[in-house]
């Protein structure tokens, strides 16, 4: 099983990294959902290493998606459209990452977490960006504590 994710991950790795000359940009927000499955390809295998590796390019394609939403500020239809995926696509995300965090091996935790971060950062950029304040039904970070705060520190 551990073979078929760390194999799982190369695929993705290859596909996202090898786009023919002339093709399209990879948009960062469905990068980070094929990120977000290599994720639980390699929870479901029990490859700690594999999951640390997609977390570290789930948090890059959260982190672009942030920065395409943040460089629509002066657009706001453009603005509008791209800050509203970014926050329903994290939304989602967020609830599977929360689910694994269940059920991955103790050394996967802080992987897991650090992905939480991410996507809990970006549906706050994306919440933000809209004119709202984070809705009392936000997805909340790592065991039921608020997006972006982490072991009681409090928000950064």
């Amino acid at each position: 099983m551990r073979v078929i994710g760390i194999l799982a991950a190369l695929l993705l790795v290859v596909s996202l990294v090898a786009a023919p000359a002339g093709a399209a940009p990879v948009d960062p927000v469905d990068a980070a959902g094929k990120w977000l499955q290599a994720i639980v390809a390699a929870v479901k295998s029990g490859d700690v290493q594999g999951i640390e590796a997609a977390v570290a390019q789930y948090v890059q394609a959260v982190q672009r998606a942030v920065e395409e939403v943040r460089a629509r500020k002066g657009s706001p239809p453009g603005l509008k459209v791209a800050a509203e995926r970014v926050r329903e696509v994290l939304q989602r995300h967020l609830k599977v990452l929360q689910g694994l965090l269940q059920r991955v091996p103790e050394s996967a935790r802080p992987a897991i977490e650090k992905a939480i971060e991410a996507a809990s950062h970006g549906y706050e950029v994306a919440t933000a960006s809209l004119g709202k304040g984070v809705p009392q039904g936000k997805p909340s970070g790592p065991q039921g504590r608020p997006p972006g705060e982490k072991h009681g520190k409090g928000r950064r």
